[in-house]
């Protein structure tokens, strides 16, 4: 019994792992049905599977340009993998939120995912991902016309970027 959840287990990380690599530079038709087969797969409802599934679920639904649907698995994602421990993880998923967010318009809750995602990386050594996020941050209030708030963002990742020699 060990060793075939252990399998399962491994199965369906390697199809989440598959899953989110289609979504992102590959055939959204084939996420779709890897995505399928993972939520048919025997496995854990854990964190970590959530986070998988999510996170590939929200790249894919970008793809198809539909943006404000894939919200609710990138928040998911970032709320799955911040509880199972891994802060650098979020990052994407909140990015990732904020970039559909950008693209569907809706700038200020665009700011709430960057605000989400500070918030998780906050204290753990992750500056480098910081950096990022102020630059998305930059961008999308410079879409709202927030100049000084845009170039004061804009400083703050350029600062942080020389202390860390980035």
């Amino acid at each position: 019994p060990y060793t075939t959840l252990f399998r399962s287990e491994e199965r369906s990380e390697a199809l989440a792992a598959s899953a989110w690599a289609e979504a992102v530079a590959g055939s959204v038709e084939e996420a779709e049905r890897l995505l399928a087969e993972l939520g048919t797969a025997v496995g854990g409802n854990d964190d970590l599977r959530v986070y998988d599934i999510g996170h590939a679920r929200a790249l894919t639904l970008m793809r198809q340009g539909r943006f404000v649907e894939s919200y609710g698995p990138s928040i998911a994602a970032g709320d799955a993998i911040l509880r199972a421990g891994r802060p650098d993880l979020t990052y994407g998923c909140w990015a990732n939120a904020a970039s559909a967010a950008t693209a569907a318009g809706e700038h200020e809750r665009g700011l709430e995912f960057l605000d989400r995602g500070t918030a998780a990386i906050a204290g753990h050594g992750l500056q480098g991902l910081e950096v990022h996020l102020l630059a998305a941050r930059s961008f999308v209030l410079r879409g709202l016309g927030r100049l000084a708030d845009a170039n004061r963002a804009a400083e703050q990742e350029r600062s942080l970027a020389e202390q860390l020699s980035q």
